[in-house]
C-alpha cells in the first residue's frame, strides 16, 4: 500500500496536478454540443471535454434498522466523509457492521488499542478471494465481449457484472489478520443480525435477532455502496433529455471511447470512468486496472479528435 501511495505522490508531482485542482463541488454539468459547462460551488467552467470519475457519489448502503437513526447521526458509515477513525475514544465500545474487506480492516485497526471493546457483526460466513473477479477480466480482451454482446446500459450487462464480481470478499492476508484478532480476544464476532438500534444518551443500544444486546459508543456501518448511478451528480445528468440512460439509470456509453451517448445517437463530450463504466470495462472498472484501461480508451479518442481538428485547420 505504501508503494502505491508513493507512486501516486510521484505522479502528482510529475504532472503538477495540485496546480489544477479546484477545491469545489460540482453541482451541474451540461453538454452544449461544442463544449461542456461545469457549474461548481465556486465558479462556472466551460471546457471542451469532461471526464466523470466520481465513484459511487456518496451512495451508501445502510441496514434497514439504521435508517431511523440517520437524522441524529448516532450511526456512521465508514465511507461518509464525516467519519474519522481517529476520533474513536481509546476506551470506546465499538460496533462494526459488515463482513467484507472494509469491515474486517476497520475492525482489526480499531482493535489495536487494548482498551477498546470491538464487536464485528457479520451475519454470513466470510468469503476469501485474492481478487475481486477472475483474472481473465483484467486483460480487457475477449472476455469483455461477453458484456458487449448485450445492449449498452442493459439489465443483462448489469447482471453479468454482478455475477462475475466477488463482492463482499476478503483477501487472504486480511482474513489472517482477522483470525489472529479473534483468537487473541481483541474482537468479538457476532453472527446474529441486528434487529433494532436505539439511541440512548450518546450511546447506541442494539438488540439482535437472537435476543443478545450491546451498548456502543460508536456504531459504524461498513455495508458497502448503493448503485453507482444514484449519486447526486448522476441523478442530475439523467434529468438532461440530451443524454441516454438505461437499466436503473446506467449511462449509455460507447464501448470504444466511454463517451456518454446523446439521445440522437451521437457521442457527447462527457466520458465516464470508474464503477459507473463497469458495463463496458467489467468487474475491475472501479480499481487501478480499470482506471488504466479507461485512460487508454479516453486518450485514444482524444488524440483522434485533435488530429482531425488539425487536419481541418490545415485545409
Amino acid at each position: 500500500m505504501s508503494l502505491f501511495f508513493d507512486h501516486a505522490e510521484w505522479i502528482c508531482d510529475r504532472y503538477d496536478l495540485e496546480s489544477i485542482r479546484m477545491d469545489a463541488r460540482v453541482t451541474t454539468i451540461t453538454d452544449t454540443g461544442r463544449n461542456v459547462e461545469v457549474d461548481t460551488t465556486r465558479d462556472c467552467i466551460t471546457t471542451r471535454w469532461c471526464l466523470l470519475a466520481v465513484g459511487h457519489g456518496r451512495s451508501f448502503t445502510y441496514p434497514e434498522w439504521a435508517t431511523n437513526l440517520l437524522s441524529s447521526n448516532p450511526v456512521t458509515h465508514v465511507w461518509d466523509p464525516t467519519f474519522d477513525p481517529d476520533a474513536i475514544g481509546e476506551t470506546a465500545s465499538v460496533g462494526i457492521v459488515g463482513g467484507g474487506i472494509t469491515a474486517t480492516q476497520l475492525a482489526t485497526t480499531v482493535a489495536q488499542l487494548p482498551g477498546r471493546d470491538v464487536v464485528l457483526f457479520a451475519r454470513s460466513p466470510f468469503r476469501v478471494e485474492t481478487l475481486e473477479a477472475n483474472t481473465d477480466w483484467m486483460h480487457f480482451s475477449g472476455v469483455t465481449e461477453k458484456l458487449h454482446a448485450h445492449p449498452p446500459a442493459s439489465r443483462a450487462r448489469e447482471e453479468l457484472v454482478t455475477e462475475v464480481r466477488y463482492d463482499g470478499t476478503i483477501p487472504p492476508y486480511v482474513f489472517r489478520r482477522l483470525q489472529r484478532a479473534l483468537e487473541q480476544g481483541r474482537i468479538e464476532l457476532e453472527r446474529s443480525e441486528i434487529a433494532v438500534a436505539t439511541e440512548a444518551g450518546g450511546t447506541v443500544v442494539t438488540t439482535c435477532q437472537d435476543g443478545s444486546a450491546y451498548c456502543f459508543d460508536d456504531l459504524i456501518c461498513a455495508t458497502g455502496f448503493g448503485s453507482p448511478y444514484d449519486g447526486e451528480l448522476f441523478r442530475h445528468l439523467r434529468q438532461q433529455s440530451t443524454l441516454q440512460t438505461g437499466y436503473r439509470g446506467a449511462p449509455v456509453l460507447d464501448d470504444d471511447t466511454l463517451r456518454w451517448m446523446r439521445q440522437n445517437g451521437t457521442p457527447s463530450r462527457i466520458a465516464v470512468s470508474g464503477v459507473a463504466a463497469q458495463q463496458v470495462l467489467g468487474p475491475f472498472a472501479r480499481n487501478v486496472i480499470g482506471a488504466k484501461r479507461a485512460g487508454t480508451l479516453i486518450t485514444g479518442f482524444l488524440e483522434s479528435e485533435l488530429d482531425a481538428e488539425k487536419q481541418e485547420v490545415e485545409l
